[in-house]
């Protein structure tokens, strides 16, 4: 059994945003494959009282936490120890085979000189971020990073994990020595369910960021009068903290706010909606509803990451507010077309994104490098 130690400066969690929700997921299909999986979090700050994690991965053997020490299942602050974690990720490696894998690349000095298997897990391209924002006209909500800069910061690990194949096209062309291996969300899938009948409702799902308020402020401004003009009973579901304010109350929006039971949104609804008009990245609320069975409506960049997801073979992809309102009616008002899309995304996600199927093709990039 291989080890591997995940270092990251969020807990990971499956029901929270993406950025939890994604590694979370990674780890738990890698334990799955045999990895011997542990964690090291690095809290902003630790508390100076004793305290319990606020919630601990099943499949991690142990979690560290950067700057305490742990009795039990309780962590005390260690203001001897501090939070020298170079020092410590060197104590934690017993062989070059060992593997650490960083969260993020903010803290890639970390990977350098290290005598293990390094991994950063980039979850997105953090420079077209910062161009997709600014090309929008909207205010970074994150730190804005250049091309050259992260082309730096990502030369520090062995190997990089790109959560879409744009992005891993980027990288191997960048670091054409490196290994890349694309491993988006695991979501496993056994059948396609039944629809179950949920009438003429819509779901979206946003946590607080600016592309998800840009996402909201379209669809209800530009694509849903154009629905509710055609469909009158038609109800738009909006879940999670996205900022909502301003919107209005127009007929057919229903505000949910944040849920702890992801499963049951999606199983209460129709279609699920994908509309952001800026950002980068594979975007996890994509990955879910196809797990979900819920067909989706997306935009080009809500699809981004795989070309034939893009190109609206998959499922219906459109920027144009019309042809958006269409394809949700269309899904309303055609079954067939409905049980077509779902099992077309139900394919997909068996190929692309089967747990198994990660697993072993991080192994096999793990296994093909030699440290």
């Amino acid at each position: 059994m291989r080890r591997l130690l995940f270092v990251s400066r969020n807990l990971a969690c499956p029901d929270f945003h993406g950025g939890c929700v994604y590694p979370y997921r990674v780890l738990e299909a890698l334990s799955r494959h045999g990895f011997a999986v542990e964690y090291l979090w690095i809290p902003e700050k630790v508390s100076q009282r004793p305290f319990r994690l606020p919630f601990r991965p099943a499949f991690c053997r142990r979690v560290f936490v950067a700057g305490a020490f742990q009795i039990g299942p309780t962590y005390w602050q260690n203001p001897l120890q501090g939070r020298d974690l170079k020092r410590a990720l060197n104590g934690w490696i017993q062989s070059p085979g060992d593997v650490v894998v960083l969260d993020y690349l903010w803290d890639a000095e970390l990977l350098q000189g290290l005598p293990a298997s390094t991994w950063i897990l980039t979850h997105e391209r953090m420079y077209r971020r910062s161009e997709s924002y600014q090309a929008a006209g909207v205010v970074p909500d994150f730190k804005v990073l250049g091309e050259a800069e992260e082309r730096r910061l990502l030369e520090a690990a062995k190997g990089l994990i790109a959560i879409q194949e744009e992005d891993a096209s980027w990288m191997r062309q960048s670091f054409p020595d490196k290994p890349v291996v694309v491993v988006p969300p695991p979501f496993s899938v056994s059948a396609v369910e039944e629809n179950n009948n949920r009438g003429d409702t819509v779901l979206f799902i946003g946590g607080r960021t600016a592309h998800n308020r840009g996402a909201l402020e379209w669809l209800v401004g530009e694509v849903w009068p154009r629905v509710i003009a055609r469909k009158p009973d038609a109800r738009l579901r909006v879940y999670g903290t996205v900022d909502i304010s301003g919107l209005g109350n127009a007929k057919g929006l229903d505000f949910r706010g944040a849920v702890e039971d992801l499963s049951r949104a999606y199983g209460e609804n129709a279609i699920a909606v994908v509309p952001v008009r800026f950002g980068s990245g594979l975007k996890l609320k994509l990955l879910e509803a196809f797990a979900h069975a819920l067909p989706v409506v997306a935009t080009s960049v809500g699809a981004e990451g795989f070309a034939e997801v893009k190109a609206g073979t998959i499922c219906p992809v459109s920027d144009d507010p019309e042809a958006y309102a269409q394809n949700i009616l269309r899904l309303f008002n055609e079954p067939g077309f409905q049980d077509a899309v779902r099992q077309r995304q139900f394919e997909w996600l068996k190929v692309n994104a089967d747990p198994a199927l990660l697993g072993r093709r991080f192994a096999d990039a793990i296994a093909s490098y030699r440290t």
